[in-house]
């Protein structure tokens, strides 16, 4: 459960001590879900007219757009992450790559880079986030409140702490020919096996 409290426990915010009460945690549970369910969004396209954007867009005026996606190879094991985060002038802010010698299922995979691209965006000074991917299952994970597998819900619970430095955060599906630059940059950082962040040094 994206929600649930651990040992009877839920933090009260990011880098906050853990609320214990049963009722404040009921409280908090009800308020975070309803924020988290309002500050996420569908795919902007229009999947039954058949008509979506077919290049990438910039995010409203103050959004940034954090594009990620992965990259795996079975044989030998490895995976490539890219973090790409953009303004609304489409300038490069923020790229971020790593890579592992293990493969994730691939929603497990997007979860990995969204978490590591909101881990360290909410460094920075970024407030109104849109994030895509072009793994409807890993929306569709963000989306849902309860989440069985324990090993997705430990990423899942973070993505959520993390999530409420900003506000609003979105959560959306885009087409894989949308998402060419991460795909070609998670691709090309498997194969490179590399673990590298980029900053424009104005967005400090």
């Amino acid at each position: 459960m994206l929600l649930t409290a651990r040992d009877g426990k839920i933090p009260a915010g990011v880098g906050s001590s853990w609320v214990s009460d049963p009722i404040e945690v009921e409280n908090l549970r009800f308020d975070r879900a309803s924020h988290f369910r309002t500050s996420t969004c569908k795919d902007s396209s229009n999947k039954k007219s058949g008509t979506s954007d077919r290049t990438w867009s910039t995010p409203p005026t103050s959004f940034i757009k954090l594009n990620v996606d992965a990259a795996w190879k079975f044989s030998p094991y490895s995976s490539g992450f890219s973090a790409i985060i953009r303004d609304n002038q489409g300038s490069l802010k923020v790229v971020q790559i790593s890579s592992i010698d293990a493969v994730y299922p691939p929603p497990l995979a997007e979860a990995f880079v969204v978490l590591q691209g909101l881990r360290l965006t909410s460094k920075m000074n970024f407030k109104k986030i849109i994030v895509k991917s072009d793994c409807s299952g890993a929306i569709d994970l963000f989306l849902k409140i309860l989440i069985s597998d324990s090993s997705v819900r430990v990423w899942l619970e973070e993505i959520w702490e993390i999530s409420i430095v900003f506000y609003p955060i979105n959560f959306a599906y885009i087409p894989r020919n949308i998402n060419k630059l991460a795909d070609i940059v998670a691709k090309r950082t498997r194969i490179l096996g590399i673990n590298d962040v980029w900053m424009d040094s104005y967005s400090m």
